[in-house]
């Protein structure tokens, strides 16, 4: 008698497509001052990415900082 048949199927595994994030477009150089207070507030707030951080810098500062016309300007330039 034969031996049950074994059949050798062969499963094709595919490596996840990479997301594209837009948080991930580039890099910017900063000073090891403004590093060590960017992690420091990372910390402070809880948050995993310096991304997270700067945003919301840029929103604290485009709220108190910028006159009606500059954020009508902003918000065009980055509309874009």
């Amino acid at each position: 008698m034969a031996g049950p048949l074994i059949e050798n199927t062969e499963k094709k595994i595919q490596a996840p497509e990479k997301k594209k994030f837009k948080n991930q477009q580039g890099s910017i150089k900063i000073s090891s001052q403004s590093k060590e207070e960017l992690e420091a507030l990372m910390k402070l707030t809880n948050t995993k990415y310096a991304h997270e951080i700067i945003d919301l810098l840029i929103n604290c500062y485009v709220e108190n900082e910028l006159t009606v016309e500059q954020k009508i300007k902003f918000k065009l330039l980055t509309e874009i």
